[in-house]
């Protein structure tokens, strides 16, 4: 089997970074690409039982964040000479897992465990 599209989705924990090391023997091994995804669910606008709500800004801060985390890990694929794609999504991280895998059509998924 060839591993052309695999899919690493991160939570920019130790775990993920070994996880990303791994992806990128394997996508240099068989000339695939890596597609970094990273999902940060943030319920904006909920109302706490202490009466706090998230202002909007909030998720735009996050997803601000989370963007320039990603990219530092990209640059880490690109300087390997794997190319890569990134996406970062407020979605659950299983929905975002599975939808991204569907879309890509995702060979393999790499991702780091506790």
């Amino acid at each position: 089997m060839r591993f052309q599209q695999i899919l690493v989705p991160l939570d920019f924990s130790s775990h993920s970074a070994k996880a990303l090391d791994v992806a990128i023997e394997l996508a240099k091994q068989f000339k695939g690409k890596i597609h970094l995804l990273h999902s940060y669910p943030i319920y904006v606008g909920a109302v706490s039982p202490y009466g706090i709500v998230l202002p909007e800004s909030f998720d735009r801060d996050c997803r601000e964040a989370a963007q320039r985390e990603i990219g530092k890990w990209s640059d880490k694929v690109n300087a390997a000479g794997v190319p890569v794609e990134t996406t970062v999504t407020p979605s659950p991280p299983v929905e975002a897992i599975e939808r991204l895998a569907t879309e890509i059509d995702a060979d393999l998924v790499v991702m780091g465990s506790r």
